[in-house]
């Protein structure tokens, strides 16, 4: 308590230090100093609860090396001939590329780096409004289901394009496949001709995995029925993308050609910094958004435009500093911890309801009478947020790095104390192997 109390009273006396203006240049100096200081206080902390990682040592050189430069990544590299692109964009291109193959899209898709899945989502409706547009149908609706990602239902409110919620599984909390076409009929019976709908792969708060076949499925016997029907689907990977496309065959063999996009983020677990994101999308759908820009050689075909060239060098070092094999093996030590940690949980707690989809690096613990909601401070400590969706109370855990077991120990060892349950579980000497 009182290391606690003396470490308080330090961060105040930083924050007060931060808060005085510069009469001296080196006192910057002694502020991004404090600044340092303060978030090794911040990120030391066990948090299993944030989607956080630090960010890999060759990335932060690349990342230095752009930034040095302060290159701006213009414009969309496809839009472009190959003899005019320059050095960071024919590395963008090579970063495309080997997200378009982790996916198996052939060369009708292309795509961009975007700020993260926010973007690539409102790429990607952005994308969708138009299509359906040309098609003339006018009455376009948006499905989604309570626990897709929120920036989809901003997406649909920028563009101003309808929404309307649909039902979820109760059990593993994904889109309900086996009442999409009931959903379908009703919306029809409204009016409602053209339909955007998002498939998720790994949601941010349980890491559920939609059933991508059956959704598939579903579809097209919709519009077997429906002639006059149109369906725009993408996939938001951009939480579960790469651990999935390593670990799981299933997902592994789907036909991602058969969709109009699909979104990535790099920053989220493959240790690239913010932002290193990337949307992918059929080539023939550009020219529904692009238009000239008077004043440069590019033309505008990306949400943001100027765009950082260091994400393109981030995520460059990441393809790079891995064979394929070891990328893999990494995930797979990360599922293992995670698998070990909730045999862990359950054994401490009886009766804890958890939703865990394989291979996914997300899952969620459920509130309950069975687990209670944690103190204030045990939250505090390991950055766990209630989630409460639909009224449905629950914690999110994320596997982001191998210290996860050894943090998540730490959380076994105070939920034996709230629980009164003895620690006889084995410790693990090295929890990276």
């Amino acid at each position: 308590m009182i290391y606690i109390g003396s470490r308080r009273k330090i961060q105040k006396t930083l924050y007060r230090l931060l808060s005085m203006r510069n009469k001296y240049p080196l006192l910057l100096y002694v502020k991004l100093i404090c600044i340092k200081i303060l978030l090794h206080c911040e990120y030391k902390k066990p948090t299993i609860g944030a989607l956080w990682s630090k960010t890999q040592f060759m990335a932060k050189i690349a990342s230095y090396i752009g930034i040095d430069y302060n290159i701006n990544n213009l414009g969309n590299v496809y839009s472009e001939s190959g003899d005019n692109l320059g050095l960071i964009k024919n590395i963008e291109y090579q970063d495309i590329e080997y997200s378009k193959k982790l996916f198996g899209l052939t060369n009708q898709f292309e795509g961009y780096i975007t700020s993260g899945g926010t973007e690539g989502n409102l790429f990607l409706v952005w994308l969708g409004r138009e299509k359906l547009k040309r098609k003339g149908k006018q009455k376009i609706v948006l499905l989604l289901t309570k626990f897709t990602h929120y920036s989809i239902k901003k997406a649909a409110n920028i563009l101003a394009v309808d929404i309307e919620y649909i039902p979820y599984s109760n059990i593993d909390y994904t889109l309900d496949y086996k009442r999409l076409s009931l959903s379908v009929q009703k919306l029809y019976s409204k009016g409602f001709r053209s339909f955007m709908l998002p498939v998720t792969l790994g949601y941010s708060s349980t890491g559920s995995i939609d059933n991508m076949r059956e959704i598939k499925s579903v579809i097209e016997r919709i519009k077997k029925s429906r002639k006059d029907i149109c369906f725009y689907l993408w996939v938001d990977a951009a939480m579960q993308g790469l651990p999935l496309m390593f670990l799981d065959q299933k997902i592994n063999k789907f036909n991602f050609n058969n969709v109009n996009g699909i979104i990535i983020d790099y920053h989220k677990l493959a240790g690239t910094p913010i932002p290193s994101g990337v949307v992918m999308y059929k080539r023939n759908l550009r020219n529904l958004i692009e238009s000239d820009i008077d004043y440069l050689y590019e033309k505008d075909n990306t949400i943001l435009g100027s765009r950082p060239g260091f994400s393109a060098m981030a995520i460059y070092s990441y393809i790079n500093s891995y064979p394929e094999d070891k990328k893999r093996m990494y995930f797979f030590k990360l599922v293992r911890q995670k698998n070990e940690f909730i045999d862990l949980l359950k054994n401490a707690v009886p009766g804890v309801r958890v939703v865990n989809s394989d291979n996914s690096l997300t899952f969620a613990i459920f509130i309950d009478k069975v687990f209670k909601r944690l103190p204030h401070d045990v939250e505090d400590k390991f950055a766990l947020n209630v989630c409460s969706i639909d009224g449905i109370d629950h914690y999110k855990i994320h596997v982001a790095s191998l210290n996860f077991l050894m943090y998540g120990m730490q959380l076994i060892d105070e939920l034996h104390k709230i629980y009164n349950v003895l620690s006889d579980y084995p410790r693990v000497i090295n929890p990276r192997l």
